[in-house]
C-alpha cells in the first residue's frame, strides 16, 4: 500500500498549484524534482508504519480537509522520529480501561521506559474554516483565468464567505471594470502614487466583502502570467497563544488518567508563533520577561495549561512537544522542536525525546534550556 498515486511522467504537472488545489492533491500529481523527493521520503516514513493501521491513515493523510492532512504527517513524522530512536511503537493502544479512546501511540523505548505520544496541530482556524477555503480558492483560481494585457490583478479582502460565491458573475464584473479604465492614465499615476492612488471596485458577497483595483503591467501586453497578484486580509489582532492553550487542552484530559507518563506534540500552523508564546501558554500571560531564558517568573495572570490561580492543573501531561509550520514542504522545521517538561507532572518524562532540546523549570523559577540532537540528524538527513 501506498500512500501516492504513481503517475506517468506525462500526467504529471509542472505549473504551480491552483488555489482550490487541496495540498494532498498538488503533493501528490506535481513532477516537479522537489515534489518527487519529497514524496519519496514520505513513502519511505509509511513503509514503516503498522500495516494493521495503513489503511485508516492513508485515508487521513489523502483528506480533502488540509487540517486532516496535516494532522496525518505530524503523526507520521512523529512515528519516524520515534522508530529512528530505537523505539516500539504501538498505535493506538488503550491507555485506560475506563474509556475506549486511544492515543496516538504507545512508546517502549530500549532503554525500558514506555509513555503515551498524542499528535494535534495548533491553528487559529478550526477544521470547519479550512474547509471553507474552498469557497474563496474557487473564485481566485477563475479570476486567474481573465486575460489582460494592461493590467494584474489586486484585492483587498474583509470576512470569509459562507456560501460558494458566484464565479463567473464577479469575473465578469471585474472584466467590465477593466474595460473601462486607461493604461496610460492609471500607468502614470501608479509610478507616481503607488497602489493607494488606484481606483477600487467593491464587491459583496455572503459576509465576503472584496476591493478589487487595478496595477499596471510593468511590461504592457506580456501575457502568460497568472493576473491575480495582490492580495490583502484585514488586520486582525494576531495571538498565537490562545490555539496553543487550545489545542494542548483538547487533548490534556481526553484519556483520563495514565499510568504511564503522557506527552503532547503541537505543531503550530502559525509562523508567527514564537517561544514567549508558548511559555504563556503553559504557564500563564506575562509569565516572563523579555530575557525568559534567565529572568524569574513575573506572572500577572496565572492562566496557562500547567499552572492557575488555584494552584497547578493538567498534572497528568508530562511535557509537551513543540515544533512550528512543520509541514510536507518544509522539512526544514523539524530542528526547531522542542520538548518543555511540566514541572508539576504527576509522572515526570525521563525517555526518548530527552535528546531533543529541552526547556525546564528549575526550582528558583527560572528557565533553564538544554541544547540537545537535531531532529534531521537522528532521521539520518545530516
Amino acid at each position: 500500500m501506498k500512500l501516492f498515486d504513481d503517475f506517468d511522467n506525462s500526467e504529471r504537472v509542472f505549473r504551480p498549484a491552483f488555489f482550490v488545489e487541496q495540498e494532498f492533491d498538488y503533493l501528490n500529481i506535481s513532477g516537479k524534482e522537489e515534489f518527487c523527493e519529497i514524496r519519496a521520503r514520505i513513502e519511505g516514513w509509511f513503509s514503516h508504519y503498522p500495516s494493521e493501521h495503513a489503511k485508516e491513515f492513508r485515508s487521513r493523510f489523502r483528506s480533502q480537509n488540509d487540517y486532516d492532512h496535516y494532522s496525518a504527517y505530524f503523526e507520521l513524522f512523529l512515528h519516524e522520529l520515534l522508530r529512528k530512536m530505537g523505539c516500539k511503537i504501538v498505535v493506538h493502544s488503550k491507555a485506560n480501561p475506563y474509556s475506549d479512546k486511544k492515543p496516538d501511540f504507545l512508546v517502549k523505548s530500549a532503554k525500558g521506559c514506555e509513555f503515551y505520544l498524542e499528535a494535534v496541530i495548533a491553528t487559529a482556524e478550526s477544521k470547519e474554516e479550512f474547509g471553507k477555503k474552498v469557497a474563496r480558492n474557487k473564485v481566485y483560481d477563475r479570476l486567474n483565468s481573465i486575460k489582460s494585457e494592461d493590467f494584474s490583478i489586486g484585492m483587498e479582502l474583509e470576512g470569509y464567505p459562507n456560501s460558494q460565491p458566484p464565479e463567473k458573475k464577479i469575473v465578469r464584473f471585474l472584466e467590465e471594470k477593466l474595460r473601462l479604465i486607461r493604461y496610460e492614465t492609471l500607468f502614470t499615476r501608479f509610478k507616481n502614487h503607488g497602489y493607494e492612488a488606484m481606483p477600487r471596485w467593491l464587491c459583496d458577497y455572503d459576509g465576503w466583502r472584496i476591493k478589487f483595483f487595478p496595477i499596471p503591467k510593468e511590461q504592457r501586453g506580456k501575457m502568460g502570467v497568472r493576473p491575480l497578484k495582490i492580495r490583502h486580509e484585514a488586520a486582525v489582532l494576531a495571538d498565537d497563544v490562545s490555539p496553543l492553550k487550545k489545542a494542548i487542552l483538547k487533548k490534556a484530559t481526553r484519556y483520563g488518567s495514565f499510568d504511564l507518563p503522557y506527552i503532547v506534540g503541537v505543531n503550530t500552523l502559525s509562523i508567527s508563533t514564537d517561544d514567549i508564546d508558548i511559555q504563556q501558554a503553559l504557564f500563564g500571560m506575562e509569565v516572563y520577561d523579555a530575557k525568559w531564558w534567565s529572568e524569574e517568573i513575573t506572572s500577572k495572570d496565572l492562566n496557562g495549561v500547567w499552572i492557575h490561580k488555584s494552584g497547578p492543573r493538567n498534572t497528568r501531561v508530562s511535557g509537551v512537544l513543540f515544533t512550528k509550520n512543520m509541514l510536507p514542504t518544509n522539512l526544514s522545521k523539524i530542528d526547531e522542536m522542542f520538548l518543555y517538561h511540566n514541572p508539576w507532572a504527576s509522572k515526570k518524562y525521563t525517555c526518548d525525546l530527552t535528546r531533543l532540546r529541552q526547556a525546564n523549570l528549575s526550582e528558583a523559577g527560572r528557565m533553564e534550556l538544554k541544547i540537545g540532537e537535531k531532529a534531521s540528524r537522528i532521521l539520518g538527513y545530516q
